[in-house]
């Protein structure tokens, strides 16, 4: 029979990889840990970039290694290796800055002029229902149009320019803004508003301590996906007419039959578009703590 002191002596001591129960005699006192598996193992011990990398890695590696062997057409899937050529071409005689920075600036002005009109009218719209009846018919019908038929008219207004870019992208980033936001003010608890009004606060206290805070969650949803529709704006006014971006730069390697180039700038876009979505991922853990912590299991 174990004793008291020799119970408690491995209770104290304990075992690698377990986890101590305290339960009633005759249960057992240790609890096995599962052991980690491969992925698990290397993100503790590389970290979430670590594991990251690892995974593109083996994925272009596979690539890299079927487009060696012959196995896909040339024209469809060129090799990893060609298309960092490319970049690395592109950046060393600074065709791949000009091209960016063009494309870049014109989504972020386009970008920035949407959050600016879109979050106060959605606001105001969720706000008062009268306002919301008489712009409802506008921006759905806006928002159900295909904003690819819109661009005729805008280049027979402006041409080629980059306000009509800015314009294209300004009215399909505007759309899931000012919706998300007057669905968020549709969402605000009443008896808090209530409350806010026995406390005698002003219509600018109700809107910066509970309106907007409890709206600022379905912002951040609209503005994410108003950043996606601009980007594709962006690319396809690109296409259509420009001289200079990243959508230039695809039809022009389509046309040179050049596929490692097309991948090159399709990499370009994906990065951009990693970049905003991080960038906001980020301004909502700031803004919205809450929301982060309620979406952890």
């Amino acid at each position: 029979m174990v004793t008291a002191v020799q119970e408690s002596s491995e209770l104290n001591r304990g075992k690698a990889g377990t986890v101590h129960t305290y339960a009633v005699p005759g249960v057992p006192r240790f609890k096995y840990l599962p052991k980690p598996t491969l992925l698990e193992a290397i993100k503790m011990r590389t970290g979430i970039l670590g594991l990251t990398l690892l995974n593109l890695g083996v994925f272009f590696g596979i690539w890299e290694f079927i487009s060696r062997m012959d196995v896909l057409p040339k024209i469809f899937f060129p090799r990893p290796s060609n298309i960092v050529i490319e970049l690395v071409t592109m950046a060393m005689d600074g065709q791949l800055w000009y091209h960016a920075s063009y494309s870049f600036i014109n989504l972020t002005i386009g970008f920035l002029l949407s959050v600016a009109v879109g979050v106060p009218l959605g606001l105001a719209a969720g706000t008062f229902p009268r306002f919301n009846m008489i712009i409802a018919p506008y921006y759905w019908s806006l928002n159900s149009m295909p904003r690819l038929a819109i661009w005729p008219l805008l280049v027979l207004w402006g041409g080629f320019s980059i306000k009509v870019k800015v314009i294209l992208i300004f009215i399909s980033a505007i759309m899931p803004i000012l919706i998300n936001t007057i669905a968020g003010v549709a969402t605000v608890d009443p008896s808090l508003m209530r409350v806010g009004r026995v406390l005698n606060a002003t219509r600018m206290q109700l809107y910066t301590k509970i309106v907007i805070p409890y709206t600022l969650p379905f912002i951040l949803t609209g503005l994410t996906q108003g950043m996606s529709r601009g980007l594709v704006a962006l690319v396809v006014s690109e296409m259509l007419g420009s001289g200079r971006g990243l959508g230039y730069v695809i039809v022009r390697s389509v046309e040179e039959f050049n596929p490692a180039k097309v991948f090159a700038m399709l990499f370009m876009l994906i990065l951009i578009a990693m970049v905003m979505v991080n960038g906001m991922d980020y301004i909502e853990r700031k803004a919205a703590p809450w929301r982060k912590q309620k979406q952890m299991p």
